[in-house]
């Protein structure tokens, strides 16, 4: 039983970090769309080099 407790806090553990991890990169991505929106570059642009579609670059900075 010890040690299905430590297997099960060790996958909570690493899911935990994947979310952190996932939410940080989301938030950065957002950060550096709006600078590029606030330095005048169009939504093209802007997805190439993100590498997302203009689709989500919209939807992004729509949030």
């Amino acid at each position: 039983m010890h040690t299905q407790y430590r297997q099960g806090k060790e996958e909570g553990l690493a899911e935990g970090e994947a979310i952190g991890l996932a939410k940080g990169e989301t938030k950065g991505i957002r950060q550096m769309l709006q600078n590029m929106q606030e330095m005048g570059m169009d939504i093209t642009t802007m997805a190439k080099i993100a590498k997302l579609s203009e689709v989500e670059v919209t939807n992004i900075l729509q949030e």
